[in-house]
């Protein structure tokens, strides 16, 4: 579903976007901020990715140099 979205949404129409695709970029995001990740289930990692997510969209804009 998110992948058809997606795919119908984009501009530039050079490659498909697949369910792989999404979950390649979910997978790519989470290696790259596993240090967040705490819990010892799939609820509580859940959890904590989320927090840290809220916690990102709460802080002011800065430059795109940094990410966080």
């Amino acid at each position: 579903m998110l992948a058809r979205e997606l795919q119908a949404t984009r501009t530039c129409k050079v490659e498909r976007i697949t369910t792989n695709t999404v979950i390649r970029v979910a997978v790519d995001v989470l290696l790259k901020r596993r240090d967040v990740l705490v819990g010892d289930t799939e609820e509580e990692l859940f959890a904590s990715f989320l927090a840290y997510i809220e916690h990102l969209e709460k802080q002011p804009a800065q430059s795109e140099g940094n990410p966080h």
